[in-house]
């Protein structure tokens, strides 16, 4: 028998020649990156700045332990940015995708390949996505930009949010929008464990909105983004950046909203002369 002697219980498989990405990283080649170069992206021990452990900082807007609400930035959607801002959805989220179960509801947000390794090299993930999750909404952001998060959401019914769970994946059907489709297509996958009551989960979603993605291609009309999830709307984004379309949106819409309110009792007066 092939296997019987000396050899007993060994494993074996056919040979094969080493790729060119073997070649060049050795065994470096099935390590973190699979042998990409990614890491070379990451600092030095020595450059490396401690951290307490525990709770990021409260961002604004974001809700403390204690179930307040921390105060929002001066500027309201026209607020500087935060220190903490690392990347935006535009920079590397290339699809949002949702589906639902009897039991559960889950939510991807789909990466760029090189951005997210090149990212992930330099920060732990926990410093770079969070996710809120309420009895009946969601929200997934970037660390430093809540204010524009990915995706927020309010379900069509109520799940366990103690219960939900938050890792790294990967998706087949996402590899397409890679520039390589050979390899694999990172995404966070977020999912969220039902509350079944009558009348609800007709749907995913009551309401959703999201951040614009990334740029597929140069159209004759502007730039062509990729697709997010069906029926959200894109939100103009929040924050001081004169050279942003979206900055001079939010200033129409804060005019209207303010002449709303006010009406024209901020309008010139008829001068009178005695």
């Amino acid at each position: 028998h092939a296997f019987a002697g000396p050899n007993s219980g060994m494993f074996r498989r056919n040979a094969f020649p080493w790729t060119k990405v073997m070649e060049k990283r050795g065994t470096n080649h099935n390590g973190a990156g699979h042998g990409m170069g990614y890491a070379e992206a990451a600092p030095k021990e020595e450059n490396l700045e401690e951290v307490s452990p525990g709770r990021p900082a409260v961002e604004p807007g974001e809700l403390r332990p204690d179930g307040t609400v921390e105060e929002l930035s001066a500027g309201g959607v026209f607020a500087l940015q935060s220190e903490r801002h690392i990347c935006a959805a535009h920079d590397l989220c290339l699809g949002l995708t949702a589906q639902q179960d009897d039991f559960t509801v889950t939510i991807e947000v789909h990466f760029e390949l090189q951005r997210f390794e090149e990212l992930r090299a330099r920060y732990p993930l926990e410093a770079l996505i969070a996710t809120d999750v309420w009895p009946n909404a969601v929200c997934i952001f970037f660390q430093g930009d809540r204010m524009n998060p990915i995706v927020w959401a309010e379900l069509d019914g109520k799940v366990e949010a103690m219960s939900s769970t938050f890792r790294i994946s990967s998706s087949d059907p996402m590899r397409r929008r890679q520039a390589k489709g050979d390899m694999y297509s990172p995404c966070l996958s977020v999912r969220l464990t039902k509350i079944r009551e009558p009348g609800s989960w007709t749907r995913i979603f009551k309401e959703v909105w999201q951040h614009k993605l990334m740029v597929k291609e140069l159209g004759p009309f502007g730039p062509q983004r990729f697709d997010g999830l069906n029926g959200a709307r894109n939100f103009l984004r929040a924050g001081y950046n004169l050279d942003d379309p979206d900055f001079w949106g939010n200033v129409d819409h804060y005019a209207a909203m303010t002449m709303k309110q006010s009406g024209y009792t901020s309008a010139p007066k008829k001068l009178t002369v005695t």
